[in-house]
């Protein structure tokens, strides 16, 4: 209905309300579709443009809370400019409000854009929050107007692309929209009617009504039943043994295979696409058994430099596969080689050659897979000897090695630690002299030999990582080391030298470690990350400052992001000392008036953000910043920092002299400060006198003068002088105002 043209997706950072954590996340994610006939901002559109479009807003932050100067500005182009927008969806603090047409809407959600075509948000229409529905917030914007029929799709060409593109952006491919079943927590169907592949079935007219045009399935595997894992529990179709089962015999949690077909006819039917969610690497609890070489790696695939399997033999349970495996496994091989024979020409990347279409898995093995589950038998399943690092061997076939102790073969044999003319030598306990291998002692400390024997001490660089070995041998582990030139490396628990990378110590701080393995402990540093440049600060200690403000040698305050360390640049941050500063696109924190999303703000010669006082410019001018927002205020009167009071116009200036103000005639003095309780000679030399509540200019009243005489000041307010009549009274005033009483 709404979901068609260009699309803009931006990240806005809010500075927040005060209430709010120092590390809370204040991001908040918009993403926009402007709709057909507008690609951009920019684009006029056309009639039918001005009811399509829609604009996403979103946080993950239940605690988001938006400070009183905060905006968030959505633009939805110059198309939609004095427009009427109203929500589909919106975040309460009860859940989440869905709203079907223009008639379910109240009047008072209704926003409107600007001449720009911005819709402005503020702290009243966005608050994080936490409930059953929603965790932060969510809402959903669409133009009023729009017909109940009205369809914005694109329809789908099945024109070809010759660019050698896999994925591309079109109006037509951006009109799908997929729309994913999963039952992951559901309890399990206790009749026909509630597996989850007949409710799809029967509500095919349903997802068509709502513009559904790929319906994703929950993946239809039976899993493992043996409980050890979460989704062996759910039953939700991951962690499977069989990965043929999808329903054959008894059902799995979403139904029978005949229901899974009912239920793609049905969407066909509709013309819906029917998607599976396809599971190819949580095959789960094979029951056979056979050893092979493992490594230990991260969600990359890379080495885990950190663990101790490294191409190290294990006994893994990678045999098996089920009744259906066996029956259909590979079957559908020679139908996809002649229907895309080009998918077996390429070198595949597991393996470096082509796929055999004629290698058909009726069993699965260690050799298909290229990882495994942990299955709790430790590193050191397999035996070995530490000294050489075989694997012992023993084998019935006269042309097979055998590898055993020494002791076990009848060989003269040496074991532990032995000094020689050449050095330290060691020897295992099966008898073999440690050569280019680790070997730890009853006490857990860790040597290195070298290909000759001998033990190593200091640097070493052993399998491309560096270790250090102290005067006697043991490696350094877990442990800073500080050279004469005063350099700091660190070696980690396993011995191995922190190079080119951040790692976190025992105290839960991070520290970074360049190329050479030397901490950064100069403060400002700049480190590259995959070509890219951050800088970063890094205190004496190596520790790396997040989340806070500091100052370099230079003088100037830096602000370092809570999540990346980055050094933030035009962006606000909260100091260690409660108060605010905004740092410029050199990352240096601003100072002096300035300009910032439309408010004018002032920051002290610290960096600091003025608010609930008064500050002085450059040029002398005295203006005064609101306690919560720091706007520079307007056409107010503000209590300064002496006590006393002060009006500022509508340029924010601090008023001085005679002023009407909302019809009260008042007096403020040449430093800006308001004359209240005493009497006060304008330039003109008239004496005049200002209420001690109000300020206002007093008439036809006495007043006590600073000296303790009296004064009368009359309809003008001026103080009179000479003989007067005042209240049936003869009196009489002298040049200067003062009355005259014979004591």
């Amino acid at each position: 209905k709404y979901v068609s043209g260009g699309q803009t997706m931006s990240m806005k950072y809010m500075q927040g309300d005060s209430s709010m954590a120092a590390d809370s996340y204040r991001g908040i994610l918009t993403s926009v579709r402007y709709g057909n006939g507008a690609m951009t901002a920019t684009d006029a559109g056309t009639n039918e443009t001005r009811t399509q479009g829609i604009a996403v807003i979103e946080s993950n932050n239940p605690d988001l809370k938006l400070s009183s100067t905060d905006q968030v500005v959505v633009d939805m182009g110059i198309a939609h400019k004095n427009q009427a927008y109203r929500p589909a969806l919106l975040t309460t603090k009860d859940g989440i409000d869905t709203y079907v047409s223009d008639s379910d809407v109240s009047q008072s959600l209704i926003r409107y854009t600007n001449s720009n075509g911005q819709l402005i948000f503020n702290s009243s229409d966005i608050v994080g929050t936490a409930n059953p529905q929603v965790s932060g917030y969510l809402a959903v914007w669409v133009p009023v107007g729009a017909s109940d029929t009205q369809d914005a799709r694109t329809e789908s060409s099945t024109a070809t692309t010759a660019d050698g593109q896999t994925l591309h952006s079109n109006a037509a491919l951006d009109s799908q929209v997929i729309y994913e079943s999963f039952s992951n927590f559901q309890s399990t169907p206790t009749t026909e009617a509630e597996y989850a592949n007949v409710q799809i079935a029967n509500n095919t007219d349903l997802y068509k009504s709502w513009g559904i045009t790929n319906f994703e399935f929950p993946p239809q595997y039976r899993s493992s039943t043996d409980s050890s894992f979460l989704d062996s529990i759910i039953q939700n179709g991951y962690a499977f043994t069989d990965r043929y089962d999808l329903g054959f015999n008894t059902p799995t949690k979403y139904g029978t295979v005949d229901q899974l077909r009912t239920a793609i006819k049905a969407l066909h039917a509709t013309g819906i696409k029917a998607m599976a969610d396809w599971v190819p690497d949580q095959i789960y609890n094979l029951t056979g058994k056979e050893v092979v070489a493992v490594q230990r790696v991260n969600n990359s695939g890379i080495y885990n430099q950190d663990s101790v399997i490294n191409k190290t033999l294990y006994a893994s349970q990678t045999v098996g596969g089920g009744e259906y495996q066996a029956l259909y496994g590979g079957e559908f091989l020679d139908e996809i080689k002649k229907l895309y024979p080009s998918l077996f020409e390429k070198n595949q990347i597991s393996t470096g050659v082509p796929m055999d279409a004629s290698e058909k898995i009726k069993e699965w093995s260690a050799k298909y897979f290229n990882g495994t589950n942990i299955q709790g038998r430790g590193a050191y399943y397999v035996l070995k000897d530490w000294a050489t690092n075989e694997y012992f061997k023993v084998s019935t076939s006269s042309n097979s090695s055998v590898f055993l102790p020494k002791q076990l073969t009848n060989e003269e044999s040496n074991t532990g630690f032995i000094s020689t003319d050449g050095g330290m030598t060691y020897y295992s306990t099966s008898g073999y002299q440690a050569k280019d291998t680790f070997i730890q002692d009853d006490k857990s400390n860790w040597y290195y030999f070298d290909k000759n024997g001998y033990m190593t001490y200091g640097f070493q660089t052993v399998n491309d990582n560096n270790y250090y070995f102290l005067p006697n041998g043991i490696e350094l582990q877990d442990a800073i080391l500080e050279d004469s030139k005063g350099n700091v490396y660190y070696f980690n628990q396993y011995g191995k030298q922190a190079v080119d990378g951040y790692y976190m110590l025992a105290n839960k701080t991070w520290r970074y470690f360049d190329k050479n393995g030397v901490m950064a402990n100069a403060g400002l540093t700049t480190v590259t990350v995959d070509g890219q440049e951050h800088i970063q600060y890094f205190d004496k200690n190596g520790i790396q400052v997040k989340g806070t403000s500091v100052k370099d040698t230079d003088g100037k305050l830096r602000y370092f992001d809570t999540d990346s360390g980055d050094m933030v640049t035009n962006r606000f941050g909260e100091n260690t000392d409660g108060t605010w500063s905004y740092f410029g696109a050199d990352g240096i924190a601003v100072t002096g008036a300035q300009t910032i999303s439309g408010q004018k703000l002032f920051f002290d010669a610290d960096g600091q953000k003025i608010k609930g006082k008064e500050a002085t410019d450059k040029k002398g001018k005295v203006r005064y910043y609101d306690a919560n927002s720091g706007e520079m205020i307007t056409n107010r009167f503000e209590k300064l920092s002496d006590g006393s009071w002060a009006y500022f116009d509508k340029k924010g200036n601090i008023v001085t002299g005679a002023q009407v103000i909302n019809g009260q005639h008042l007096f403020f003095e040449s430093n800006g400060n308001q004359v209240k309780g005493r009497e006060y000679t304008a330039t003109d030399g008239k004496m005049r006198y200002y209420d001690a509540d109000s300020g206002d200019m007093v008439t036809n009243r006495f007043e006590r003068i600073s000296d303790g005489s009296w004064a009368y000041f009359g309809a003008n307010g001026v103080a009179v002088t000479g003989e007067q009549n005042i209240n049936g009274q003869q009196l009489y005033f002298d040049a200067n105002g003062h009355q005259v009483k014979v004591a």
